[in-house]
């Protein structure tokens, strides 16, 4: 049984080595994303400005450029792009605040 054992050892060491020599694939190229100068925030998260790059997703609606940090957000807003501004511009909307003048 030992002896099988080793053959099988010996017979999948010989295929890694035949199949080891083959050249490797180049590494992919990494391009680098180029600042544009603007920080937007995501339409869809509100919650974190984002600085625009080259690569950022984005989406042209009505003659205006929406920005997003993902493409899963950027698929979100072209389902309903209507009712993904309204609600970006529901949350940031200041608040309303309490009036100051005193009250008879």
């Amino acid at each position: 049984m030992l002896q099988s054992l080793s053959g099988i050892f010996v017979f999948v060491l010989a295929l890694t080595i035949i199949g080891c020599d083959k050249p490797a694939e180049p590494a992919a190229e990494v391009v680098k994303a180029t600042s544009l100068g603007i920080t937007a925030d995501c339409v869809i998260c509100v919650d974190h400005p984002l600085e625009v790059t080259d690569r950022t997703a984005h989406a042209d609606y009505q003659g205006k450029t929406y920005y997003f940090c993902s493409n899963g957000c950027k698929e979100d807003f072209e389902k309903d792009p209507v009712k993904a501004i309204a609600k970006y511009e529901k949350e940031k909307a200041p608040a309303s605040q309490p009036s100051t003048a005193p009250s008879h």
